[in-house]
């Protein structure tokens, strides 16, 4: 996330974002069989389909609703950031604006309007990454070290009878 944080006026896709994003991808490929396995895991077998169900549905949701936070904070960092720079008088635009109304505003706004936008995304990408390392370190503090007893009541894969 932190090489998103760094997006200027002149990054382009394929020498900034997509780095990132593929680097993004193949992190979370890494993670997901491993954290729905230890979100499952101690689970006995008769419960094993809601708990799978339940990690899925928390994954949709938060999926959902940090997407609409982020793009939120971005929004509200790109319009404050615009704000603060114009003219007295000059009023910051609403919403995102057909081509035809980005064409009509006047050449100030239409100059800080891209700026304006890397610092909302900006905004977003640090907060992202904060919320990583929250996670990470609640993880570190929560998880139990070494190998899992297996041999317990309750050991086992959490899958049912063969």
């Amino acid at each position: 996330m932190e090489r998103l944080a760094q997006l200027d006026e002149t990054s382009t896709y394929l020498t900034a974002v997509m780095p990132a994003l593929i680097i993004l991808g193949i992190g979370f490929g890494l993670i997901f069989a491993t954290a729905i396995n230890t979100a499952t895991s101690g689970v006995r077998p008769e419960d094993a389909g809601i708990a799978s169900a339940l990690v899925n549905t928390c994954q949709q949701v938060g999926g959902a609703a940090g997407t609409a936070l982020l793009s939120t904070i971005a929004a509200t960092a790109s319009k404050d950031w615009l704000t603060e720079r114009l003219p007295a008088g000059v009023k910051a635009p609403s919403g995102t604006g057909t081509p035809e109304q980005v064409s009509q505003l006047p050449p100030l706004v239409k100059a800080l309007l891209e700026p304006a936008a890397i610092h909302g995304y900006t905004a977003a990408f640090w907060l992202s990454a904060g919320i990583f390392l929250v996670g990470a370190i609640t993880a570190a503090l929560m998880l139990e070290r070494g190998v899992p007893d297996t041999s317990g009541e309750h050991g086992g894969p959490a899958a049912g009878p063969h």
